[in-house]
């Protein structure tokens, strides 16, 4: 429920004197009422109340006034115009169905302050509405105070919550009591503390907290010693200050939730007062000047213009036109106070012009293009911006450009012609049009695509340079040996050049920069086919070389056109197997190998001959020479074995019948016959009917001296197939042949076996992997045995090692299917490996082989069948525990498997815990718990929190005062006597109150300050009679600007002053007759005679007289004379002349 309650006499007080005096035509005023029902309506806009209430003060005094007699004692009474609308007003507000609130020794900031507690108990939305701040203090959570105030000369209602009222002041609403209790309130009379004004009474309540709070820390020293002096001789109007100053909130009225709810009231009533009040006609005393002339497109500005109130365009009259020429507007006046005075229109007539263009801007020289770029490709701007002579500016202008030059290096102005056509209808072209102008610098032009490749090969016998591409025609180029002497033609080199030779070239062309750079050429020597030679020969050691020199032509095996060559000669020979190395300058390599022991048998020398050519890459001969212990014999290159005639024989004959022919045999590796006797094997031999072959042997003379001869694989035997995990031992070989020095040469015999026969392939080496293979021959005296290679198959094995049985049963913890644990070498499928597994469901997953012989076994793979265990609870786990709280009970929780989820146990209930004291319990209630927030337990009546004075007297002049007896705010009980003041006696001011004449005595009048009793005395005669004479001088000239002065001079020493003021308008009349109205507000008025004017007598004796005259141009003029009583002091009168503008007097 949202509450409004309005502060009566507060709304109606600001409201009559908001609006000038407005009555019916019977004369009855009506500016308080018109004003209220306004802001009424503008609350209840603002606000959108379920309940309205309209607080108002009664004439009788209050418990305030009972208990200080000068409260409020400084106030004027109301002002008759208003005291005549009060009734009509609560009675309107009765027909319009508003409640009233009134309760006798109670203020309407009581009942305020009532109803706000009654809301807050229920927790509802009250908004107060007043234009006293002594309601502030009421701003809590629930109550929001919409404060009618006055800002920059303006009526505004300001809302103040708590957030505003800490941003304010700095402290919290209920502080402000505090405040008033030390600064007092002039308005309502509260003494407060002498000395202390609101910063200071704000400072203290923001560090001490309260009243009270500052007296218990009295000797602080943030109190200044001054203040502490006041604060101590004032102590108990301070604490009377407090309770004056604090809004009750137990007035007796209704507070009952809907109580005030807007009723039907008296609608016929209300009606008939409908439209009686017409807006009038504002003064506006000078109009605002309009711009004498306005660009098109531009907004006409208002100058001046002198009235209360707003001068704007109207709506929908033009303020900025698109075309030239003569133009119409209407300006609106709108009143500031538009609740009683009409908005007044002018016509002005507005000359629309065009603007004249000023300048281009500044465009950025091109300096980066090449010569001969065309004009459309220099990239020149399309548009420009112009300004006009008023500073305007226009972008996007289109541009024609002309002058210009592509074949030049010279800078250029170009001359761009703007186009307006766009703008044609607001800019024009001065006399002298403006142009737009660019600096246009041509820079040398580039070449692009020169690129220069350099010969770099062997000698070939041709000249060779560097060769450019890319060059354009009519380009000049030179070349040189440096940079700076490109002079040459050509620049070539023919011979092997040592080095890579450096070219330098420069390429020329007129509005190009020269392009310069280099390129090497680089001649190498020509590379032989074969860079190295190397060859091989074996001697036995017992015979050398027989004491020979061996000779080799070195340059005979290199290329005849080699040029002139030098040949060096080095020799590897630790051995000393070596004797007289030599090479001479034809490139004749000469050696002896000397005859040693059979110790070097198998040992090395290395003869190495370096040819360094002319013409080729140096070349490198390598001759190694091996020790053995017998020479090999080979058959000479062009010779065969073969029977000397006929080869046929009958069976039965021997093979020794057919002789062998005449074959040469030579040292392997040498030309070098050796004696010897060729002859069958097997002379003896019958061999069978049809073609075969018979064995052969050649017997050296020198035996000793030559070595076995090694046969060659005819045949390669076959392999038996192996199971993975066979070794090549277990493979059986069969078949194959060896033959004397070729696969058709005569058959050896003898056996194959495996190499390293320990060794176990797999299935991937199956018929891909070759393996040793020995061929032992049987004629081991005259033969060596010899390797081959052969591939087998190899068989996969049958089934993986340790593979997995084909069913399991899982515990009950096993979630899925992963996380079965498979022996070394085995895994899961994939896609089973998230198979989830239920207690007691049988499950298929395949698990794979994954070890590192994985491939070789035709089972590779395995379906399991798995059937998980029902659970066994191992693992638990209590859910559902809840702490006991001063609320409610607590839960020991339930006991689950972890594993399956099953509740095993129910837990138990704990009991709540006891409420933990926050807020101590008081005489009207209960503690609160800070725990849980709850109340619990039982009043304690002893606990007083709050405490208020009641009946208390001050005392006067004449009678003891009391300092009344202290009650528990909350529950009324009596918690201590109060004391007896003392009478203060009288204070008297003295006060002539008839001044003595020649012929009567005086009277002097002693008035008490404090209750107004009073005696008189006399005053003697004055000696003679004696008239005032005035001497008048000119103090002060008065001028346009400053107040004149004339004082007037008796002899006797009493003087009096004028002050004259003149204030030029353009219409006095109108400016005077405003200013008068304003001065006189409330005034009682009589006219003067004739029509000349008014005068008026203010409420402190001030007599203001408005006198139209004319001045002496004639011209219309007004005088206002201001003449204050004897009593106000200072400037007695005052006159100020009111003339036109031009009248300088």
């Amino acid at each position: 429920m949202r509450l409004l309650v309005i502060d009566g006499n507060s709304i109606a007080n600001r409201a009559f004197f908001g609006i000038k005096l407005l009555t019916t035509k019977d004369g009855r005023y009506t500016n308080a009422i018109y004003g209220f029902l306004n802001i009424l309506l503008s609350l209840l806009k603002e606000c959108e109340p379920d309940e309205v209430a309209v607080a108002f003060d009664l004439k009788a005094p209050t418990f305030r006034h009972k208990m200080y007699d000068g409260y409020k004692a400084t106030r004027h009474g109301m002002p008759e115009e208003l005291a005549q609308q009060m009734p009509v007003l609560k009675e309107l507000l009765a027909d319009l169905g508003y409640r009233t609130v009134t309760a006798e020794g109670w203020e309407a900031d009581d009942i305020l302050g009532t109803l706000a507690a009654a809301c807050a108990a229920r927790k509802d939305d009250c908004f107060l509405a007043t234009g006293d701040r002594d309601s502030l203090q009421l701003v809590s959570d629930t109550t929001t105070v919409l404060l009618a105030a006055t800002v920059m000369g303006r009526s505004k209602t300001v809302t103040m919550d708590v957030d505003a009222i800490q941003e304010k002041y700095g402290i919290q609403p209920r502080q402000l009591i505090e405040v008033k209790s030390l600064m007092g309130d002039a308005s309502d009379n509260i003494p407060g503390v002498r000395g202390i004004g609101e910063k200071t009474a704000l400072s203290l309540v923001q560090n001490f907290g309260s009243l009270e709070g500052v007296y218990e820390h009295i000797d602080d020293k943030r109190i200044k010693p001054k203040q502490r002096e006041h604060l101590l001789e004032c102590r108990e109007m301070a604490q009377l200050s407090h309770t004056l100053g604090t809004i009750r909130t137990d007035a007796p009225i209704d507070t009952a939730e809907g109580s005030y709810k807007v009723g039907e009231g008296n609608k016929a009533a209300t009606a008939s007062v409908k439209y009686t009040i017409q807006k009038a006609n504002p003064v506006v005393t000078e109009w605002p000047t309009l711009s004498a002339s306005v660009y098109v497109n531009s907004e006409a500005t208002l100058t001046g213009g002198s009235g209360e109130g707003t001068f704007a365009f109207k709506a929908g009259a033009a303020k900025s036109w698109d075309s030239a020429g003569s133009k119409t507007t209407t300006i609106v006046f709108t009143p500031t106070d538009t609740n009683n005075y009409k908005e007044l229109t002018q016509d002005y007539n507005v000359t629309v012009v065009k603007r004249t263009v000023k300048s281009c801007n500044t465009l950025t020289g091109i300096t980066d293009k090449p010569y001969g770029t065309a004009l459309e490709e220099l990239g020149l701007p399309e548009t420009v911006t112009i300004t006009t002579e008023d500073g305007k500016t226009f972008d996007k202008i289109p541009v024609t450009w002309s002058g210009y030059n592509p074949n030049t290096l010279e800078e250029q102005t170009l001359t761009g012609t703007l186009d307006f056509t766009s703008i044609a209808n607001e800019v024009e072209q001065p006399g002298m049009p403006v142009t737009a102008q660019i600096k246009v610098k041509l820079t040398t032009k580039s070449f692009s695509g020169i690129s220069a490749a350099a010969y770099e090969g062997v000698y070939d016998g041709s000249p060779h340079g560097i060769t450019l591409t890319g060059v354009p025609s009519g380009a000049i180029v030179k070349y040189g040996e440096s940079a700076d002497s490109c002079t040459q033609d050509s620049l070539t080199y023919t011979d092997f050049t040592n080095g890579a030779k450096t070219v330098y070239y420069k390429v020329s062309q007129s509005g190009y920069a020269d392009a310069s750079g280099s390129a090497t050429v680089n001649i190498t020597k020509r590379p032989l086919t074969v860079s190295s030679i190397t060859e091989n020969k074996t001697y036995a050691y017992a015979s050398g070389s027989d004491g020979k020199a061996i000779g080799v032509n070195i340059a005979g095996k290199l290329p005849t056109d080699r040029g002139t060559t030098a040949y060096a000669v080095a020799k590897t020979d630790t051995e000393k197997l070596l004797s007289e190395v030599t090479v001479d300058t034809a490139g004749n390599l000469t050696y002896k190998v000397n005859q040693v022991d059979a110790s070097k048998v198998g040992k090395t020398a290395i003869i190495t001959v370096t040819a360094s050519m002319e013409n080729y890459a140096n070349a490198g001969y390598t001759l190694t020479i091996s020790i053995t212990d017998k020479k090999t014999v080979e058959i000479k290159r062009g010779n065969t074995v073969s029977v000397d005639g006929s080869n046929a024989l009958t069976y039965g004959e021997k093979v020794s019948k057919l002789t062998l022919g005449n074959t040469v045999f030579v040292e392997a590796g040498t030309d070098d016959v050796i004696e010897g006797i060729l002859s069958w094997s097997n002379p003896d031999e019958i061999p069978a009917a049809g073609t075969t072959q018979a064995g052969w042997v050649f017997r050296p003379a020198d035996s000793r001296h030559y070595a076995k001869a090694t046969p060659v694989i005819a045949e390669k035997p076959t392999a038996g197939a192996l199971t993975y995990g066979q070794k090549l031992s277990d493979s059986t070989l069969t078949g194959g042949k060896a033959a004397y020095q070729t696969a058709d040469g005569t058959e050896i015999t003898g056996t194959f076996a495996w190499k390293n026969g320990s060794s176990k392939p797999t299935a991937a080496d199956s018929q891909k992997t070759e393996y040793d293979v020995t061929f032992t021959p049987s004629d081991k005296d005259n033969y060596n045995a010899v390797d081959t290679k052969l591939t087998l198959t190899v068989n996969k094995a049958a089934q993986a090692p340790n593979m997995p049985q084909a069913s399991m049963a899982p515990a009950h913890s096993t979630k899925k299917v992963g996380d079965i644990t498979l022996p070394d070498g085995w895994s899961w499928q994939e896609a089973d490996k998230d198979t989830a597994l239920a207690d007691g469901v049988a499950v298929t997953a395949n698990a794979i082989y994954t070890g590192t012989d994985k491939g070789n076994y035709e089972t590779e793979s395995v379906s399991i069948t798995i059937t998980r265990s029902e659970c066994d609870h191992t693992h638990t786990e209590i859910r559902n525990q809840r702490e006991a709280t001063c609320k409610e009970e607590g839960y020991t929780g339930d006991t689950y498997c972890k594993d399956c989820g099953e509740k095993l146990d129910t837990g138990t209930t704990i009991e709540k815990k006891p409420h933990t004291v926050g807020t101590t319990a008081t005489c009207v209630s209960k503690a609160v718990c800070s725990v849980c927030g709850e109340t619990f337990g039982e009043v304690d009546a002893n606990n007083h929190v709050h405490a208020t004075v009641k009946n208390r007297k001050e005392a006067t002049c004449t009678q003891s005062g009391y300092t009344g007896d202290t009650y528990c705010t909350d529950c009324n009980k009596l918690l201590g006597m109060g004391k007896e003041l003392a009478a203060l006696g009288h204070d008297y001011k003295a006060t002539v109150t008839k001044q003595p004449t020649t012929t009567e005595e005086g009277i002097r009048t002693y008035t008490c300050i404090r209750c107004n009793s009073s005696y008189t005395e006399s005053i003697a005669k004055l000696p003679e009679q004696h008239k005032h004479e005035y001497t008048e001088t000119v103090t002060k000239e008065p001028t346009c600007t400053d107040t004149g002065i004339k004082t007037f001079t008796c002899s006797c020493g009493d003087s009096t002053k004028e002050r004259t003021r003149h204030i030029e308008s353009k219409n006095p009349i109108s400016t005077s007759t405003d200013f008068y109205n304003k001065l006189t507000h409330g005034a009682i008025e009589k006219n003067l005679p004739n029509g000349k004017g008014t005068v008026a007598k203010l409420a402190d004796g001030t007599i203001v007289s408005y006198r139209k005259i004319s001045s002496s141009d004639g011209t219309p003029a007004v005088d206002i004379n201001i003449k204050r009583s004897k009593e106000s002091g200072g400037i007695k009168q005052q006159k100020i002349h009111f003339v036109k503008e031009k009248d300088k007097k």
